[in-house]
């Protein structure tokens, strides 16, 4: 179990890195990163608890996601896909392998204020008018979540 938890811990700063360096991920490190995750959260738990919580938080992701892209259809006034333009699909794979990390409410608190930090440091960064990723803000909480709780 000590391995799976550094082997996570690793790979998210090989994500955190990778994003930093060059603005994308390897497409490696997802599957990786959710057979990880998969592993230290079906030791110890049924896995029919384990599967019940994946899908209530996929559930909450996709209602996520459908909520942005309805934002983005009314702001720009046509209905186009958000992937690649509003947000990467790098974004995308890294926020739904969090729905087998957490149960519901740890990943509605986490998102939460993950998206409140991204909000912030976003502002910041239009001011010095850089652009960066949302998984490299979402990386680093990870990191404290994993510290936090003994990973």
């Amino acid at each position: 179990m000590v391995f799976l938890n550094i082997a996570f811990l690793c790979l998210l700063v090989t994500i955190a890195f990778q994003d930093f360096k060059y603005r994308a991920i390897r497409f490696w490190t997802i599957p990786v990163l959710l057979i990880i995750v998969f592993t230290i959260n079906t030791i110890g738990q049924p896995f029919s608890f384990f599967m019940s919580n994946t899908l209530i938080n996929l559930a909450i992701l996709l209602l996520n996601f459908a909520v942005v892209s309805i934002y983005f259809a009314i702001k720009n006034r046509s209905f186009k896909s958000i992937i690649n333009c509003q947000i990467g699909i790098g974004d995308i794979l890294f926020i739904a392998v969090l729905a087998f990390l957490f149960i519901p409410a740890e990943l509605i608190v986490f998102l939460t204020f993950s998206f409140i930090i991204i909000l912030f440091s976003y502002a910041i960064l239009i001011s010095l008018k850089k652009d960066t990723p949302c998984r490299r803000f979402i990386a680093n909480p990870c990191h404290a979540v994993g510290i936090q709780n003994g990973v």
